[in-house]
């Protein structure tokens, strides 16, 4: 991978430097540059991509999308000014209130499935997260019930939000992983490092996705609803006001 993935292990910083690789266009006549280092998350994981700037003194580049291609990070986008060529030096600027927004969302998802655990619901199985502002929401395999089912997840989550807990990032590799994870999925994708996240208790699970420093910035975290269906349970919720 010729990309450092700065963002795997410091999901806070929205500002650094790096150096360009490669550049060229994409299929639709954009230009696609690759840095050897990056703070810029490329959309997976069910969460979006950063968007910001890459700049020096010669131009500066929109980052409109940013894709991860068969090992490599592209930086999608075009010049808002000048230009930048290979081998250059580049300051990196990721948007702070979108990353932010994002990372809210992808600790929100896994504070909620810890807190079902915590309630004992533990029958059933992540299937998926859809981390995006439009509507997020985590799925499982198994149907749950319960006659105050949201009043209860919701007063669990508020209790965890109020203790706080500093949100752990722990490089791995799949035989550790396997052993420390409460869950581990059939497919990780292959070409990115192995990396484990806990939100609460020392419980981890793999993702790859920026999340908060600690889960007390998710006051405000608010369930939506809990939906039942075809074997299938959804839990939507939204982040902020």
């Amino acid at each position: 991978m010729p990309t450092t993935l700065l963002y795997m292990w410091d999901t806070t910083t929205s500002f650094t430097g790096s150096k360009v690789l490669e550049k060229f266009s994409s299929e639709d006549s954009r230009t696609v540059l690759i840095l050897d280092k990056t703070i810029f998350y490329p959309q997976g994981g069910g969460q979006q991509y950063d968007q910001g700037t890459i700049e020096n003194q010669n131009g500066k580049f929109d980052v409109q999308e940013v894709r991860f291609v068969e090992g490599r990070v592209f930086h999608i986008g075009s010049f808002i000014n000048g230009n930048i060529d290979i081998n250059e030096e580049v300051s990196l600027n990721v948007n702070p209130q979108r990353r932010e927004l994002n990372s809210k969302l992808q600790s929100a998802g896994h504070l909620i499935d810890m807190a079902l655990r915590n309630i004992g619901k533990t029958d059933i199985t992540p299937l998926k997260g859809y981390h995006f502002p439009d509507g997020p929401y985590v799925e499982y395999i198994g149907e749950i019930s319960g006659d105050n089912l949201v009043t209860e997840v919701q007063k669990e989550i508020d209790r965890m939000t109020q203790t706080g807990y500093e949100v752990i990032v722990k490089e791995s590799n799949i035989e550790e992983a396997k052993q420390l994870c409460y869950f581990f999925p059939q497919h990780i994708p292959e070409g990115k490092p192995i990396r484990i996240v806990s939100v609460w208790d020392n419980q981890y699970i793999p993702c790859g996705g920026t999340h908060v420093k600690n889960v007390s910035d998710l006051k405000g975290l608010h369930i939506r609803e809990i939906k039942s269906k075809k074997g299938n349970t959804r839990v939507s919720y939204k982040v902020g006001a």
